[in-house]
């Protein structure tokens, strides 16, 4: 499966989803980050709060809430990292 369409704003420099990222898309850019070395690991989404723990390489675990993770995951993709989907996940 590919990777949410990225479209451009306004000033035509920055680029950003053209759907809601959801759950899934989320896991498949950590996926992705996890494989480029930037993250250690990460899990959630922890559903009772929304949040994720995310591992960088050389930090400390750090639990945030869903909202930061996809300006995490946005940040990402305009470095240039894919995100790495798995077939047999399910599309909620």
């Amino acid at each position: 499966m590919n990777a949410p369409a990225i479209g451009k704003n306004e000033g035509g420099n920055v680029p950003y989803p053209s759907r809601a990222m959801i759950d899934r898309d989320i896991r498949a850019m950590l996926r992705g980050a996890t494989a480029a070395n930037i993250l250690h690991g990460w899990q959630g989404p922890h559903l009772a709060e929304r949040t994720y723990c995310l591992t960088p390489k050389y930090a400390e675990p750090m639990e945030r809430p869903r909202d930061y993770v996809i300006g995490y995951c946005e940040m990402l993709a305009v470095a240039g990292v894919q995100p790495l989907y798995r077939d047999s996940e399910p599309v909620l």
